[in-house]
């Protein structure tokens, strides 16, 4: 297929642009001016300039492509413009990333935005696959794992919530990018949401003193 990615110059979107080329899909990504195309040196992709809050140069970046693979954050007020893009260039299938995110109980403002974008994603009429990963881990940038790696090395105490009982199950970033290839290549996943975990859950203090003991320390 032809894809066009959005957000493949984050984290999780340069695994996924890879993991597209590497399985033999003609891959576009369309990135702003200022972002890092570097991360995707040596990859097999072409770059159209674009911009999320330009619905014009979005349609004109679809035109002629098989699927969109959006990596982009749902939680910025999108998807609607990306939905009457995809129809207005006459591209059906979508695979979104979402985040199990939706389901705290904790007031996060951006959680009834992303709830919204998935109900425009569902509500669409297109050939929709809607991913839903848990903490991604994997590598610099993440984000997640290397703001806690950073926090055991310095400071010798790290608080926790309920004795760090409470459980987690990061997900790591190429086992992801697989299963949004998967995904996009699957029939079956049209019309499906998938909560996508990585394959053990630990407690938050496990996961602490995993950390803790990575950067050799105590906490």
């Amino acid at each position: 297929m032809k894809v066009l990615v959005i957000g493949a110059t984050g984290f999780s979107g340069r695994r996924v642009a890879a993991g597209l080329a590497k399985r033999g899909h003609s891959v576009t990504c369309m990135a702003r001016a200022s972002s890092d195309r570097d991360v995707l040196d040596g990859v097999p992709v072409e770059f159209v300039a674009g911009d999320l809050d330009r619905p014009a140069g979005l349609v004109r970046a679809l035109a002629g492509v098989d699927a969109l693979m959006f990596v982009a954050s749902l939680g910025f007020g999108h998807a609607p413009t990306v939905v009457d893009a995809m129809r207005e260039a006459g591209v059906a299938r979508g695979v979104f990333f979402s985040t199990t995110a939706i389901f705290t109980r904790l007031p996060a403002r951006s959680r009834v935005v992303r709830l919204a974008a998935e109900d425009a994603i569902r509500d669409s009429g297109l050939d929709w696959t809607i991913l839903r990963p848990t903490m991604i881990y994997g590598g610099p940038g993440d984000r997640n794992v290397e703001r806690l790696l950073a926090a055991v090395a310095r400071w010798p105490v790290l608080p926790a919530v309920a004795g760090g009982g409470r459980i987690i199950q990061p997900v790591l970033v190429d086992d992801l990018a697989a299963a949004a290839v998967r995904a996009l290549e699957t029939p079956g996943a049209v019309g499906r949401c998938y909560n996508l975990p990585g394959g053990e859950p630990v407690t938050f203090g496990e996961f602490v003193r995993a950390a803790a003991a990575a950067v050799g320390r105590r906490v």
